[in-house]
């Protein structure tokens, strides 16, 4: 399971060895959260996130790679 604060989402993935990345989400991933990108005019960019199990939502700031990542708990 992948936790996003307090939201839990169970997901099919594929692992790796070295990608350039940490974690890509795709179009699964879109439709069972409900996936919603919030673009910000200084490049800032936010996921808002629907829980597939409580309909709860949450809001997921993103960071450029190389940058600090935010810490979600």
């Amino acid at each position: 399971p992948f936790d996003f604060g307090h939201m839990t989402v169970y997901l099919q993935v594929h692992v790796i060895e070295n990608p350039a990345y940490d974690i890509l989400l795709g179009r699964p991933f879109d439709a069972v959260t409900r996936c919603v990108a919030h673009n910000g005019r200084d490049g800032s960019q936010t996921l808002t996130l629907h829980c597939p199990n409580s309909d709860r939502t949450i809001v997921v700031p993103t960071s450029e790679r190389g940058k600090a990542r935010p810490v979600l708990v």
